[in-house]
């Protein structure tokens, strides 16, 4: 996992970090610090899949951006945020509404594959997510995460 891309006028000692726990459990941790008197009431979440084919990252599969203050707040609503939604806010501090400032952090985050559509085909993978701020869209993190996806059973799909 790799952190990138942050703001220095928002966001100061933002961190990606991931601890194994096991031969195939990985524990991840984010960490951010907004700057005093900078309140996060706008954020967007985009987040991109992308599938490995020869000596790079090229197809994309999803590239989807959700208004993630407003399915927190109940005014709008989002099928990729509230799959995620449960195993957030039970890992980190944001679990209430918008708006968010000081310390933020998502610890202890174990990403499971049951979490992820049976549909996504198999082989090496990057998913990115992207968050940012206000109408601008300022960033506030981009996140990038590199794993495979094996075969399940039978629904072997190759595409």
């Amino acid at each position: 996992m790799i952190c990138e891309d942050s703001d220095p006028s928002i966001i100061t000692n933002a961190s990606c970090t991931t601890r194994s726990l096991n031969r195939t459990t990985k524990s991840h941790n984010l960490t951010a610090t907004a700057l005093p008197n900078v309140i996060l009431n706008d954020i967007f979440v985009r987040i991109t899949f992308h599938m490995r084919i020869n000596t790079g990252y090229r197809r994309l599969i999803a590239d989807v951006e959700e208004n993630f203050c407003g399915f927190i707040n109940g005014t709008s609503k989002s099928f990729l945020i509230s799959i995620l939604w449960p195993f957030v806010r039970t890992h980190s501090n944001l679990d209430h509404k918008c708006p968010f400032f000081g310390h933020l952090y998502v610890r202890n985050f174990i990403i499971k594959f049951d979490y992820f559509p049976p549909a996504l085909p198999e082989g090496q993978s990057k998913l990115t997510i992207h968050i940012r701020n206000g109408r601008k869209r300022v960033s506030i993190m981009k996140v990038l995460m590199f794993f495979e996806i094996k075969p399940k059973g039978a629904a072997n799909l190759n595409f």
